[in-house]
């Protein structure tokens, strides 16, 4: 009864944390437009789909669709109940391996970190698959002793690939740890490699039906990695500003836990830590949100030094380190660029955007990006029957779409609607070939 108590403690401290980050966020952003649309289209209404996209977390959505939701603030609350979820698990995970003393720091980490507290409203995957991480890592732990815990995890380490495929480095990442404690054999490795497939199989059957491909979406995923090759230190230089003070603690209590390496339980996180940042460390694309996964995973693991120093000493440290970091998550600010959401009300049949996944959720019309060479838009308007086009003036793809008078040049284009933010300006043309 005491642990409920302290979990349901954490939860209501979560939520007090959380709740109030629902009215902060104003409209949905690029990937959650994504999730969105492709959670309606699972729920059988072909608008907008994204083949390269994770499907566990747009299916689980889906299901509201299905049941007449489409609420943006309910999925916002979806997404903050994961993010609650997170801050309790971390707390439950860091009890379970090290102590009360962690697992209190580690939970306060998440509770206050800006990337945590920035992502936790958006409708991203990020936060979800660190909940799923968080339950394999704690399953393999209890599987050490469980057979069918250990089978459980890696059913679970194939949801958390489904739900995000760079994560799914975890499950070589526990067949490795698992070979360093002397627990794997070849009869294991083929059963642990069965259950993994066969959790994610489904996808994979899906994609050969509909693209005659297995494999389609993750080549899609790796295809469309984004063009901009960030510096292979990027995630270090950047640690301050998404983690703000904590990032202290992550420095200096890390590599204390490393001393301690032989531990079972610091070998199965630091494992996971080490193959994790360092894939989207070499990865060419890289951002922020990339990282936040395993912060609960790094927040563990760094905070196991409280264990062994004197609190009465250390708490003051932590506590303004702590506060400091509360203070700069407080003061960020939630994209509020909301031009795009009146330019692409009241189109129809195909249209063509420079933000085409937000067009396709806020219209509720079947979008598409524009090709990157210009001298074959003409074509391209042609071969997909576009009926409008919606470019900015700050479009990130292609480029020539900044370009108004690319469009205003165009005889077949008509402008019909101008709208402009804070951020940009957008111009609709309705196309007449």
């Amino acid at each position: 009864m005491e642990g409920k108590k302290e979990i349901a403690i954490v939860a209501i401290i979560a939520a007090l944390f959380r709740l109030p980050l629902l009215s902060q966020v104003k409209m949905v952003m690029w990937d959650g437009a994504v999730y969105l649309m492709n959670a309606r289209w699972f729920a059988g209404q072909k608008i907008f789909w994204e083949p390269l996209r994770a499907p566990l977390f747009p299916f689980m959505l889906s299901f509201f669709f299905r049941i007449g939701i489409y609420s943006e603030l309910f999925f916002r609350i979806v997404s903050i109940s994961f993010s609650i979820a997170s801050i309790v698990i971390t707390y439950f995970v860091a009890k379970k391996f090290f102590g009360e003393k962690t697992a209190i720091l580690s939970a306060a980490i998440l509770l206050v970190i800006p990337l945590h507290v920035l992502w936790s409203p958006m409708i991203y995957t990020e936060i979800p698959s660190s909940v799923l991480l968080l339950a394999s890592i704690y399953l393999v732990w209890k599987g050490m002793k469980n057979e069918k815990l250990m089978y459980l995890a890696f059913f679970m380490s194939g949801l958390t690939f489904l739900t995000k495929y760079p994560l799914g480095i975890l499950f070589p990442s526990i067949l490795l740890f698992l070979f360093m404690q002397k627990k794997l054999n070849m009869k294991k490795l083929v059963i642990y490699s069965t259950i993994f497939i066969l959790t994610i199989s489904p996808w994979l059957a899906y994609n050969y039906t509909y693209f005659g491909d297995p494999m389609y979406s993750f080549k899609e995923g790796i295809k469309w990695q984004g063009p901009v090759a960030q510096p292979v230190y990027f995630y270090i230089s950047q640690m301050f500003h998404y983690a703000s003070f904590v990032s202290l603690i992550f420095i200096f209590g890390g590599i204390y836990s490393i001393k301690f390496f032989k531990k079972p339980e610091i070998q199965l996180l630091l494992i996971f830590l080490i193959l994790f940042i360092g894939f989207i460390t070499v990865s060419a694309h890289k951002e922020e949100r990339y990282i936040l996964p395993a912060i609960p995973i790094l927040a563990i693991f760094s905070s196991y030094f409280i264990e062994k120093v004197n609190i009465k000493k250390m708490a003051p440290v932590l506590a303004v380190l702590i506060l400091l970091t509360a203070h700069a998550s407080m003061k960020l600010e939630h994209n509020s660029c909301e031009g795009i959401i009146e330019a692409s009300q009241n189109l129809s049949g195909t249209v063509a955007s420079t933000y085409w996944p937000l067009t396709a959720y806020y219209g509720s019309v079947n979008a598409t990006s524009m090709p990157a060479d210009y001298n074959k838009f003409h074509t391209f308007l042609e071969n997909k029957s576009v009926s409008y086009v919606v470019a900015s003036s700050n479009g990130g793809w292609p480029p020539y779409a900044q370009n108004f008078s690319f469009f205003d040049s165009q005889k077949y284009l008509t402008p019909i609607k101008e709208v402009s933010d804070k951020c940009q300006t957008y111009k609709v043309y309705e196309v007449k070939l």
